[in-house]
């Protein structure tokens, strides 16, 4: 027995099985407005573009919120990838794909145990389970950079329990652990995966969730908005540029199409100018 093996349980759950943006820039009021109603609906669809990825990329699916640094090579004696009592696996390619995966990234190296009894039981105690587990592990690994995942699934009821090595911790720690049985209940209820997929999908998707910190929406979407703000004010001052620019070309336009001899018959003072230098 491994001495001070941590162990994660899980409760029981229920189920069935398993082009761009194009700016323009003017002068008066009216451009002025719809330029600030264009970016009002920009910062409104980046916002629902940002939610939906977010919702798309595992909303509901706990935030990985440090950096892991995968396992040296070597750390693992490489082992099988599963033991199958219950009779679900018939395509152990499928299977391992993903378990593979998850090893390649975080040189932890996964087996699913699937079984429908523990300790005699249909219905196991939290104790069964991690004893259970535990001799197990002893059993079929000689290392600490294990990840046992006991997955006992009857009458409709599943349990997992994952339980890992000391050396595997420093990777698959109590939140990795989380967000394991977070895809476990996310894809156990999807009825298109085959029960190889079903595993295959939870190790990948969880490698990569917990090999990258989560970013979270709002900072993106607060980036974004400071962005277009910023466009705004720039928007603003080049528009007022360009207006003063144009109000100086038509008011020398205007001097220069001027007729200087109405000017002089219409202005008293100029007539006796030109007088004086005739």
């Amino acid at each position: 027995m491994y001495g001070g093996r941590p162990y994660i349980g899980f409760g029981p759950g229920v189920g069935v099985g398993p082009g761009g943006v194009h700016l323009h820039v003017g002068g008066g009021g009216s451009r002025g407005g719809n330029l600030i109603i264009s970016i009002i609906f920009i910062v409104i669809f980046l916002s629902i573009v940002l939610f939906n990825l977010s919702s798309s990329s595992g909303g509901s699916i706990t935030a990985s919120t440090v950096f892991r640094e995968p396992l040296p090579d070597g750390s693992v004696v490489e082992t099988g990838y599963y033991t199958d009592d219950a009779g679900w696996i018939s395509n152990p390619a499928a299977l391992e794909k993903g378990m593979k995966y998850f090893y390649e990234k975080t040189g932890v190296q996964p087996y699913v145990y699937i079984t429908e009894e523990v300790d005699s039981s249909r219905d196991p105690s939290d104790d069964q389970m991690a004893t259970f587990a535990s001799s197990l592990y002893d059993k079929l690994f000689t290392d600490e950079a294990h990840l046992l995942l006991v997955f006992q699934d009857a009458d409709g009821h599943y349990y997992p329990w994952v339980i890992t090595g000391a050396q595997a911790k420093q990777v698959v720690d109590g939140e990795a652990v989380t967000i394991l049985f977070d895809y476990i209940d996310r894809y156990y209820y999807d009825s298109s995966l085959s029960s190889e997929e079903f595993f295959s999908d939870v190790f990948e998707s969880t490698a990569d969730r917990i090999m990258d910190k989560t970013t979270n929406p709002v900072f993106i979407i607060g980036i974004c908005f400071c962005g277009v703000v910023a466009l705004f004010i720039i928007a603003v001052v080049v528009s007022n540029v360009l207006k003063h620019k144009k109000e100086e070309a038509d008011r020398m336009e205007r001097i220069l199409n001027t007729d200087l001899s109405d000017q002089v018959e219409a202005s008293p003072g100029l007539k006796d100018l030109e007088d004086k230098y005739k």
